[in-house]
């Protein structure tokens, strides 16, 4: 339908071939280098061409359409808007023109920097019409998923699908807003989010989104980034090829079976989903599935055009491959393999023409992989530290930890014990790092007696080590020592130490003490300072825990009764209204609050409505509390 309403404005779309499409994009090309690109960017967006102006939304659905189901007619379509631009006016939507553009110049002629050069048109493009948050929201959508990658670090894509959200969300659609979840997800699983937020932050982002799950767009993402991060965190049949992201909610083959059936054209959200189940098949070890299943992954990969999951798949299969050929030496596809992983490695190199950050660490791994099947360990020693140097330094987590094991494996092959024992205990520790504690287990029973073997025998795991200092002492010397002390100065009792601790210089006889200091004249000090710690936590939390007066001040009652063991206690406090007011009264039996409070002369005993100072001779003596006045 959108095809024939192209030519029903006048601008017909011919029967695609490949060849005629890389031949227009020859002249695209040749008329963008020729065209001062301020001159291109400074003419006004037109508002008198209304067919102009309806076109450009048209291309844009077109696009959506095509990218879904045929990428010839996405290639196509594409160029004509480009052609659009050139030929006919400025409208929003041309700039998602040159983003596709560069996601063909990338992948098709190898033009990295004229991608990225295209990218920038576009972000002006989207800088001079902010108003349009509909296709503002799906071209920064798209930005980062295209072409971003080749020009800086992972993350920072993440604060560009932000502001797209917040694009999508003012332009109303639900489609494009569940798109730029799911990229985001994939983004966050390539910055090595911990794998546990990961999968909470799926749950909780997709609930505005009804039945997402059968959505074939962003929905795919997000199914395929939650179970690869469940996979890894050990939630699902990992130790099963066949059911690696398969769980008690979620079975691979009901999927793919849901795809077919639902899809127009299920073989992109097929590639979205397969690519997740390549990497997780690699990680775990399933060398011989990984390699039939990216075989059959292979002819679907090119329709993700310059996207990073293109070179992601490229990469796992090369490793797969690599791993495949080790497990049978005598194999004839070595060649094969060999020259698989070496273009890999070129097509990853192209994506370095501008920055290599999100690429290096790949390309190292892959060297080392291949130096190792050539028996030159020495260049696959510096490959491997150079891919965990690069991972590190740019906080890529995941490929940090699959570098350092496949480095320690590398050595266990060498007979390296003890350093590969240490290289596969940080691959474990860095796999827990993220939550992949399911991998780390993984790691860890495979390689169980390399990491425990002989180390059992030097090390003991404790809750506290310490280092044994010899002073000359034994048992029988301190024996001796404590019987002379005792021969001398007398027996210690537990009284004997409180009344010391209590009042130093009041009990000096060990053995003679009543228990009592007598220049206390009467009063005991014994019990002031002894305070119970249990006591203090329990009262602290009950106390901290009121934020009313009157329920605090009853608290208060119930604490001193419990910890005191007396019979009655009272508290009196000073009020604005009615002065000396009572506010609590604890007995055993129970505790009785006055909130709008009990006058004090309402008490029988006479005695307690007087007040006077009294001195307390002792209390200069008890330097833990001040001289003051006391009632």
């Amino acid at each position: 339908m959108l095809i024939l309403h192209f030519q029903d404005l006048g601008f017909p779309l011919a029967e695609p071939t490949w060849e005629a499409c890389d031949t227009e994009f020859q002249q695209v090309y040749s008329v963008l280098k020729s065209t001062n690109r301020d001159e291109l960017l400074a003419r006004p967006v037109t508002t008198d061409d209304r067919v102009l102006m309806t076109m450009g939304p048209v291309f844009v659905e077109i696009l959506s359409a095509a990218f879904w189901s045929n990428s010839l007619l996405f290639y196509q379509a594409s160029l004509k808007l480009i052609r659009l631009h050139l030929e006919r006016g400025t409208v929003p939507q041309v700039a998602l023109g040159y983003i596709h553009l560069g996601s063909v110049a990338a992948i098709r002629f190898d033009m990295v920097e004229f991608a990225i050069e295209a990218g920038h048109i576009a972000n002006r493009i989207f800088d001079l019409n902010q108003e349009d948050h509909y296709t503002i929201g799906r071209g920064q959508t798209l930005y980062p998923l295209f072409l971003s990658h080749f020009e800086g670090h992972l993350a920072q894509a993440i604060p560009i699908l932000n502001d797209a959200m917040e694009a999508t969300v003012l332009a109303g659609d639900r489609i494009l807003s569940l798109l730029n979840t799911g990229v985001v997800a994939l983004f966050r699983q390539w910055v090595s989010y911990d794998l546990a937020d990961l999968e909470s932050w799926i749950d909780e982002t997709s609930l505005e989104f009804k039945n997402w799950k059968q959505d074939l767009r962003g929905g795919v993402l997000l199914t395929s980034v939650q179970q690869y991060a469940r996979a890894l965190q050990g939630k699902t049949n990992w130790s099963s090829a066949e059911f690696c992201l398969s769980d008690d909610n979620h079975q691979t083959a009901s999927y793919i079976q849901f795809v077919e059936s639902s899809a127009s054209n299920p073989k992109r959200p097929k590639t979205f989903y397969m690519s997740f189940q390549l990497a997780a098949l690699v990680l775990f070890g399933h060398v011989e599935e990984a390699v039939t299943l990216g075989e059959k992954l292979l002819p679907l990969n090119e329709s993700l055009w310059c996207q990073r999951l293109y070179f992601s798949n490229l990469y796992y299969l090369s490793l797969a491959y690599i791993g495949s050929l080790r497990e049978n030496p005598g194999s004839r596809e070595k060649a094969k393999v060999v020259d698989f992983a070496q273009s890999t490695i070129k097509k990853l190199e192209l994506c370095c023409t501008f920055s290599n950050i999100n690429y290096a660490h790949w390309i190292s791994l892959l060297r080392a992989e291949l130096y190792d099947l050539e028996d030159d360990a020495a260049n696959a020693v510096k490959e491997y530290e150079a891919a965990i140097d690069h991972s590190e330094v740019h906080s890529f987590t995941q490929d940090q930890a699959y570098s350092c094991e496949l480095y320690g494996v590398f050595l266990v092959r060498r007979k390296a014990v003890r350093p590969s024992r240490h290289v596969l205990k940080d691959a474990i520790s860095i796999w827990r790092r993220i939550s992949a504690h399911g991998k780390s287990k993984q790691l860890t029973n495979t390689y169980e007696w390399l990491i425990r073997g002989t180390s059992d025998l030097a090390t003991m795991d404790v809750a506290c080590q310490t280092n044994i200092v010899d002073t000359g002492n034994t048992s029988f010397k301190l024996e001796q020592n404590e019987n002379q002390e005792t021969r001398l100065l007398g027996a210690e009792s537990s009284a004997d130490r409180t009344n010391a601790w209590v009042g130093p210089s009041f009990s000096t006889q060990p053995g003679k003490s009543d228990g009592v200091p007598q220049d206390f004249q009467g009063f005991s000090a014994v019990g002031l300072d002894m305070i119970d710690m249990a006591s203090i936590l329990e009262s602290s939390q009950l106390l901290s825990s009121q934020l009313e007066v009157e329920p605090l001040l009853s608290k208060l009652v119930e604490i001193i009764l419990e910890s005191t063991s007396s019979d009655l206690c009272g508290i009196v406090i000073q009020d604005d209204q009615i002065e000396w007011r009572i506010a609590a009264v604890g007995t055993p039996d129970g505790v009785t609050s006055f909130p709008q409070g009990q006058p004090l002369e309402s008490v029988d005993d006479q005695v307690s409505h007087e007040r006077s100072e009294i001195a307390l001779y002792s209390i200069t003596i008890y330097t833990r509390t001040p001289p003051a006045r006391y009632i």
